[in-house]
């Protein structure tokens, strides 16, 4: 399940009255999940501030903040039952510009090194995990690797997360300082929903890369 523009009271309360259009723990739901994505955004937007002002770009942190929305996504992955493979979701990338990644203590998780090795980690209730997305490997040029991830379920009780999805509004493009003769321009301008769009299409699923099909040099 997923509310779009999480940080805003009316959107929660839509998703809300749509949940429980008899009112019970509407008003609860709606606080909750407002307070909480709000918090998560603010470290979502620290971490951008940190790529923006390392890359030497920081003029453009402030219209990049005013063009992001969230998505806030809840996610259950059962364990798997006898006779059952037990991957819980194939292996991806996001599509957002950084998705940050909220789990209970059920283990599952796993991200694949560049080197082709799956890693998985034990979780921990008072940690967050943050990926890049396709959307920040093509405004990075190619410098910022979004990870393949999936969910590897094993255990018999299920694993819960959460996760804050961020999209940029309007286009992308690489800022002019992260292109150079041995960092040519990888990426034409492009849309982030239309790169989400184009994944859910057949071809852009068999993609390997979703973002070097959509709008590569």
């Amino acid at each position: 399940m997923g509310i779009d523009n999480a940080i805003t009271l009316e959107e929660t309360e839509d998703f809300a009255d749509t949940m429980w259009p008899g009112g019970n723990d509407h008003f609860w739901y709606s606080k909750t999940v407002l307070s909480y994505s709000t918090l998560v955004s603010e470290l979502e937007q620290m971490v951008v501030r940190m790529v923006f002002e390392s890359y030497g770009v920081y003029q453009h942190h402030d219209s990049h903040k005013d063009s992001t929305t969230y998505l806030f996504r809840m996610m259950k992955y059962r364990g798997p039952e006898k006779n059952e493979a037990n991957v819980g979701g194939d292996a991806h990338t996001d599509k957002s510009f950084i998705t940050v990644l909220h789990q209970n203590h059920v283990s599952g998780l796993q991200v694949k090194s560049k080197d082709g090795q799956w890693m998985g980690f034990k979780p921990s209730p008072s940690s967050f995990i943050v990926m890049a997305g396709d959307a920040l490997l093509g405004w990075s040029n190619d410098r910022i690797n979004a990870p393949f991830h999936r969910v590897v379920m094993s255990e018999s009780e299920p694993r819960y997360s959460v996760g804050l999805f961020s999209f940029i509004k309007g286009i992308i493009k690489v800022p002019e300082k992260l292109i150079d003769e041995k960092n040519p321009l990888r990426f034409k301008p492009f849309e982030n929903f239309g790169l989400l769009r184009y994944f859910f299409t057949e071809e852009g699923r068999g993609k390997e890369s979703t973002i070097k099909a959509y709008c590569g040099v």
